[in-house]
């Protein structure tokens, strides 16, 4: 099933459209969103003007504080939470990619959890966790409505989130846990499965041909041969001969006949 965002994003802009315009009414002016760039980043500026344009569409005022790449973090906290206290500012979103040398995390925790546009804070991401996503990572909401505009009941279906990133792949992971879909997340460890130690040893399977059934004589005599007991295998790689088979527990050989043998000669791994 391919699922088209086009009329469903055109659906809710025009329901934010009437409740911006109710907003407005009752406060005066408009609501406005501040944007934080540090740095030019082409793929950050693409962004800015989609961001500006779906603002401006719905009667959202829009306003942009770039910095430069050379900012420091004392700087950019400083720029932050500034805007933070403006009660002109009615939410903060912090532009990405950041350069290397400024910490983000910190910085979106500085912004005030109902201001957070891009529902990043840890506080919104910790109220996703318990179902609330009143305020919640964007990308994450739009594939929930985006499955949700299909009339399809989660509850019960399977899905697999590939990455797990703190704005997509985590978040939705718990948003569709909350709807009780059994969810799988994917990353980039994930090829790594089974490739330890204890799974490769796990991995090894000693199967023996079908051979002659042992005597009773020789079941009283002997001990139970094991094919595997503390990791090992029954017939030992090599070292057994025609009438001799070694036990796993004691190391000791033991002679039988010809028939005995074969039995337990097939499974060496």
């Amino acid at each position: 099933m391919l699922l088209e965002g086009k009329q469903i994003a055109d659906k809710i802009k025009d329901g934010l459209k009437k409740e911006v315009a109710a907003l407005k009414a009752k406060r005066g002016s408009p609501p406005r969103l501040v944007a934080v760039q540090i740095g030019k980043n082409p793929s950050s500026l693409v962004y800015i003007n989609f961001q500006k344009k779906a603002a401006e569409s719905v009667g959202i005022e829009y306003k942009l504080i770039e910095m430069p790449e050379s900012v420091s973090q004392s700087e950019a906290e400083r720029t932050v939470r500034g805007i933070s206290a403006d009660k002109n500012v009615t939410a903060i979103i912090l532009q990405h990619p950041l350069p290397p040398a400024i910490d983000g995390k910190k910085l979106i925790s500085m912004i005030p959890p109902a201001k957070d546009a891009e529902g990043m804070h840890p506080e919104n991401l910790g109220r996703v966790l318990t179902g609330d996503n009143r305020i919640g990572p964007c990308a994450a909401m739009a594939v929930m409505a985006l499955l949700e505009s299909t009339g399809v009941k989660l509850y019960g279906k399977e899905a697999v989130v590939v990455g797990h990133s703190d704005i997509v792949g985590k978040p939705l992971s718990l948003m569709l846990l909350n709807k009780f879909v059994t969810t799988t997340v994917c990353q980039i460890a994930t090829g790594e499965r089974g490739d330890t130690g204890v799974g490769r040893r796990q991995g090894r399977c000693h199967q023996g041909r079908v051979g002659k059934r042992r005597r009773d004589s020789d079941r009283r005599r002997h001990k139970p041969f094991r094919r595997e007991a503390r990791g090992g295998c029954g017939v030992r790689r090599g070292r057994h001969k025609e009438g001799l088979a070694y036990h796993t527990r004691s190391g000791r050989r033991r002679a039988r006949d010809s028939g005995d043998a074969n039995e337990e000669r097939g499974g060496v791994g």
